[in-house]
């Protein structure tokens, strides 16, 4: 029977999360923001499918949903009787061919960071975008509180069934699909007993989550920018070998995805207790015909690790299984119970990424679902949610891996490295099964022979303007002064204000009693603070050595007192004991921690002798430029050293 008022409904507890999301981010940040793309070889019937679009929104209750306070103050859900759809065609076909690519990444996320105010209906929209040569993409925007990805596949399913139908002039009837409002009550109703035992048991003990590798200290003002995919893949042959792997293990492909990533993050956060969330279905043993229901049953939850704890992928991948079956029974428990239950700090949760593995992917299953109609059709995901890093794993005719981020949020080059380190941990679970986990090399190829090249390479110095690192670099700047060394958001440096900011760092170095042949360290975050840092050590006689300060306190402890530095180049916002988003540097004796962003960071003191411009400090081809720490699994960290001549090797 048609709805002729707004109904209320209780939020599911992932949807009570996204609106404390919505309410802290607000809504013009992309938070929590959908956008399937559906790539459509030749043009649509436009009518026909608004009206396709138009009839399934009013078919679906749960695509009219909104959420504000009822009359006693208390967050609602509240579907709407009906709604009015936005739908715009766009025309894109005089765009230059070659400027497609970037123009569509425009828009989509101006339409992204458009994103929707919750109370008002309908949270969702649609858009055509036609492009030069016939090609249509189709543009699915929502708000995520409305469905999840086995819906989006539902919602497609009917949508060109009735336009691919009324196009071909044949009728098509319906029949309704059940009603999401059933899954909110059973919600209500369902015996929680267990779930804070539970919980509290997975969760004893474990700690504030580091900083992502990469990942750059949260701002609040920052601009967020277009997601970056990084993608990779098995192909079908691997995928077969990795399931063969699971089933000798007598586990499932989901646990050795989860093994994979675990890995990974204890390698490169040198932690061997990790937690990441991960994405579940939440249809399974609740109400009935929920496979066919439209609407948001999924719930994302801590998986804790003690990778540190197994000495093999047998131990680990059976453990894995074991928390991931004793979960489905507590699946649906309050996120912020969970939360709580942790014993974190309010609002914080265990983990800053999330690994979504689908087994079929949806979009796959749709375009793979016997409908000649799809044969030529594709469809891709963009979704933009409250943590860093994405991970999503589809499993098809290969292993799809992407990493999903936006790059004002994570370094790109990292998140390159971490996606080739999940490659390398799942295929070593094929080829070497039997290997430690702490043997397993991680490490992409390029990045190892680069290291070995850098501490091994040749003495032999390529014939250059300079036998140093900055020595080289000072004289490309003296030949074209003005010349653009770096950009940083909107600041660009030219390579004159570069030697002049990194030549005032160099003199507080040596009057800080910095020598030829001592090491000073640089934790930092990215920017052109750091390069300038990193120069004024080199023409100050020293090497440096990176400590990322959002490493753990005891491993950046262990690499200033290994390395024997005195003095550590850093910023404001990390000094010790600085409260606020950025990690506080820990205290270490006879460190001393040099600001370079506080007043008279990048100048002189007034005591001491004057320097001469230039610092000619003696340096040449044997000695020293910096020393690097490797990230291992167990065991201490070691600094591979590097000589300037290894170094001018690679100009």
């Amino acid at each position: 029977m048609p709805l002729t008022a707004s109904r209320q409904l209780d939020l599911t507890p992932l949807q009570e999360g996204m609106v404390y999301h919505h309410l802290r981010e607000g809504g013009g940040r992309g938070i929590d923001v959908v956008q399937v793309e559906v790539r459509l070889p030749e043009p649509p019937d436009v009518a026909g499918l608004r009206r396709a679009w138009e009839e399934v929104l009013a078919r679906e209750e749960a695509l009219r949903l909104v959420a504000r306070p009822d009359e006693d103050g208390e967050l609602r859900a509240h579907v709407e009787p009906s709604v009015e759809l936005e739908f715009q065609v766009l025309d894109g076909a005089s765009w230059p061919e070659a400027e497609v690519g970037d123009r569509l990444d425009r828009w989509l996320l101006e339409d992204e960071l458009r994103g929707f105010e919750l109370d008002r209906a309908p949270l969702m929209r649609v858009a055509l975008l036609q492009l030069p040569g016939g090609e249509t993409r189709m543009i699915w925007t929502m708000h995520h509180l409305l469905a999840d990805g086995w819906s989006y596949r539902l919602v497609l399913e009917d949508v060109f069934r009735l336009h691919d139908e009324g196009r071909a002039g044949r009728a098509v009837e319906m029949e309704p699909r059940p009603r999401w409002a059933d899954f909110p009550r059973w919600l209500r109703a369902r015996d929680g007993n267990g779930d804070e035992a539970f919980w509290r048991s997975v969760l004893e003990g474990v700690r504030v989550p580091d900083l992502l590798p990469g990942e750059r200290t949260p701002d609040p003002d920052r601009v967020p920018r277009r997601r970056r995919y990084v993608e990779d893949r098995l192909d079908e042959s691997e995928l077969a070998a990795l399931r063969q792997r699971a089933g000798e293990l007598e586990v499932t492909l989901n646990t050795l995805v989860q093994a994979a990533w675990a890995l990974v993050l204890e390698r490169y956060q040198d932690r061997g207790d990790v937690v990441f969330g991960a994405i579940r279905g939440g249809r399974a043993g609740t109400v009935p015909g929920a496979a066919e229901t439209v609407g948001l049953f999924i719930q994302t939850l801590p998986v804790r690790v003690r990778v540190g704890d197994h000495e093999g992928l047998a131990g680990l991948a059976r453990d894995l299984r074991s928390l991931w079956v004793r979960m489905r029974e507590h699946e649906h428990a309050s996120v912020a119970d969970v939360q709580r239950w942790s014993g974190l700090p309010s609002g914080t949760l265990p983990f800053r990424s999330i690994l979504n593995m689908q087994d079929p992917f949806w979009g796959d299953a749709l375009v793979d679902g016997g409908d000649a109609r799809w044969e030529d059709r594709d469809v891709v995901l963009h979704n933009r949610l409250v943590y860093p890093l994405v991970v999503a794993v589809n499993a098809g005719a290969g292993l799809d891996v992407r990493l999903e981020h936006d790059p004002s949020e994570m370094d790109p080059g990292m998140v390159d490295r971490l996606g080739a380190s999940f490659l390398l941990a799942l295929r070593s679970f094929i080829r070497e099964p039997d290997t430690p986990l702490a043997e397993l090399e991680l490490v992409p190829a390029a990045d190892r022979r680069t290291m070995e090249a850098a501490g091994t390479g040749p003495e032999e110095v390529v014939p250059g303007p300079s036998e140093t690192v900055h020595g080289a670099i000072s004289a490309r700047a003296g030949e074209a002064p003005q010349t653009p060394a770096l950009h940083f958001g909107d600041l660009s440096w030219s390579r004159e204000e570069l030697e002049e900011v990194s030549d005032r760092l160099a003199r507080r170095l040596l009057e800080e009693g910095v020598e030829v042949g001592h090491r000073v360290g640089v934790a930092m975050e990215r920017g052109p603070e750091m390069v300038a840092a990193l120069l004024a050590v080199l023409k100050s006689g020293a090497a440096y050595v990176p400590v990322d300060p959002h490493y753990p306190p005891d491993r950046v402890r262990l690499m200033v007192e290994d390395a024997g530095l005195r003095v550590v180049l850093t910023q404001e916002r990390l000094e010790p004991g600085r409260t606020g988003p950025s990690p506080a540097l820990p205290e270490v004796p006879g460190v001393r921690y040099l600001a370079v962003d506080a007043p008279g960071g990048l100048a002189p003191t007034d005591e001491g002798g004057e320097v001469p411009d230039g610092i000619p400090v003696p340096t040449g081809p044997g000695d020293l430029a910096y020393v690097i720490y490797t990230s291992g699994s167990t065991g201490r960290p070691k600094g591979v050293m590097v000589e300037h001549g290894n170094v001018l090797n690679f100009f």
